[in-house]
């Protein structure tokens, strides 16, 4: 089985709304509760309940909107099946994201320019084995994709209104090594499509 295909089958499983509902409640909401004090516990709105990890040192865009963590869940009080209800949402969303992600480099690995095309942002230039982007400074960066992807997702974070989020991998090279990836996915339309990647 090739690493591409041992990525896609790590994917697809425990995705389903049962594994979610169940991880959810049975491992996170506990964790959230004592954190918040208790399910009725308001919390002040958008405020954090504690410290939220700064990003590495080595991040690429310092000045993004989003600071990386493991999701926004729990920031916000509420009661506990409103709580539960934006952290399902918030789990899809993340899900929805990370398989864009994943589309896109299997993508490239294909060489499918077409179905890579229709994955990125509007301004983002397809190639054969990398895409060309400008970043916030007006710099036009390159992406040069991997022969074989074995992306781990490590953390994510969605901007207050969900229009932009910033997903932080792990991925394994074919001979070992390890690269950290940063990739920002944004709003177009009535979806997502990736706008940078950053290594």
């Amino acid at each position: 089985m090739s690493a591409l295909e041992a990525s896609r089958n790590r994917r697809r499983r425990g995705r389903s709304a049962v594994f979610a509902t169940l991880f959810l409640t049975g491992i996170l909401l506990p964790g959230l509760m004592s954190g918040l004090g208790g399910c009725g516990t308001s919390g002040q709105e958008g405020k954090s309940a504690g410290p939220s990890p700064s990003t590495s040192a080595k991040s690429p865009a310092p000045n993004a909107q989003p600071t990386p963590r493991s999701g926004n869940g729990g920031e916000q009080g509420g009661s506990c099946p409103q709580i539960l209800e934006r952290m399902m949402k918030e789990y899809e969303l993340r899900n929805e994201v990370d398989d864009l992600v994943h589309r896109l480099f299997e993508a490239m690995a294909r060489g499918d320019l077409g179905t890579a095309r229709t994955l990125v942002a509007p301004g983002v230039e397809v190639s054969q084995g990398k895409i060309a982007f400008q970043d916030v400074q007006g710099r036009k960066l390159e992406y040069t994709f991997p022969k074989e992807e074995c992306l781990r997702l490590r953390g994510y974070t969605f901007s207050p209104d969900q229009s932009r989020a910033e997903l932080n991998y792990e991925n394994r090279r074919s001979e070992g090594r390890f690269a950290e990836i940063y990739v920002t996915v944004v709003r177009v339309g009535d979806g997502y499509r990736v706008s940078e990647i950053l290594q």
